[in-house]
């Protein structure tokens, strides 16, 4: 049985250049740099970035969130600081990790 997918073929190109690696983006190349890992307190919902990072990849007890606003958890922007903001806070002692990437 094969998987029927909803995404429009700009997506899944760009998911394409995201698993591999590369990201194209206003003539730029993203790249993946070391994960941040952290745990949750059950209340704390914001995780800021390093400068220059923005999350690729959003982990929470070792599955992959969904971002957007109603789902998981969303990303804000100040400047080249971006925020991973979780729609309901982690559990106490459930991972966190985020998988960031860097602009090359």
């Amino acid at each position: 049985m094969a998987a029927a997918g909803t995404s429009p073929a700009l997506n899944l190109r760009e998911n394409l250049a995201k698993l591999m690696g590369l990201l194209f983006w206003k003539r730029s190349i993203w790249l993946l740099t070391t994960p941040i890992q952290d745990e949750g307190d059950a209340s704390q919902t914001d995780w800021v970035l390093p400068r220059g990072q923005r999350p690729y990849l959003v982990l929470k007890a070792g599955v992959g969130q969904i971002k957007g606003s109603g789902d998981d958890y969303t990303v804000t922007q100040d400047g080249d600081v971006y925020t991973v903001v979780f729609a309901v806070a982690p559990g106490s002692g459930v991972s966190v990790q985020i998988l960031p990437e860097v602009k090359q």
